[in-house]
């Protein structure tokens, strides 16, 4: 694909996740450098710039077919707008999952029918069913420490991640909760243990680590 093509694709499809920062409801009131318009427009301006060349880096990769490197584009693409939403509004609406799910079903089931895909689809729902392993038992024990839409979200990309090599969303996972821990003791001994923070940028920013990675 070429790069300038990439690039336009990923803005398009970065828009609408970037736009749920802007249209969800916090659970808190927003950082103060989102609550201002101008505050608003860098940070969407910064994440989507990140998507671009989150995209572009993951496009240059020749080792991928054409189902899994698709995917890895469009979540890719996806990822800085959903970790904005999520460090801005604490929330993560289920429609992102949703729209992920179908983009990422669509995909699989072209390849299956037309090209005979078996392994993509096989390592995609291993790589959902180790999330769900994962992170379901921590989000029913943490007693709301752990939302419903990390566990969802860590589902929809943990696919991909399984589509190229199951072993990554392994390491995908420990190196999302080796960011998230040193910053969640931070904020335990300064705000105590009931205070809860996003699990998401943390998670996203290890998916985005961990697939340029396994694509070189």
């Amino acid at each position: 694909m070429h790069p300038w093509t990439a690039a336009l694709l990923a803005l398009v499809a970065a828009l609408p996740f970037i736009a749920a920062a802007w249209t969800t409801v916090p659970r808190r009131l927003p950082r103060p450098s989102f609550r201002t318009r101008n505050g608003r427009v860098l940070w969407s301006i910064a994440a989507a710039l990140s998507a671009v060349a989150l995209t572009l880096a993951l496009s240059g990769t020749t080792s991928l077919g054409l189902v899994e490197q698709s995917a890895l584009l469009l979540f890719a693409a996806a990822a800085p707008g959903i970790t904005l939403c999520d460090a801005v509004t604490r929330r993560l609406p289920f429609w992102m999952t949703y729209v992920l799910t179908a983009a990422l079903a669509g995909v699989l089931v072209w390849d299956f029918l037309v090209e005979d895909g078996r392994t993509p689809l096989v390592g995609a729902l291993l790589g959902a069913a180790i999330a769900l392993l994962a992170l379901g038992p921590v989000a029913l024990l943490s007693g709301g420490g752990l939302a419903k839409g990390d566990v969802v979200i860590a589902e929809v990309y943990a696919a991909p991640l399984g589509m190229i090599a199951i072993a990554s969303v392994a390491w995908w996972l420990v190196l999302g909760f080796a960011l998230a821990l040193p910053v969640a003791l931070l904020r335990w001994r300064q705000h105590g243990r009931s205070h809860r923070m996003p699990l998401g940028p943390f998670l996203l920013a290890a998916w985005a680590a961990v697939a340029l990675a396994v694509t070189r």
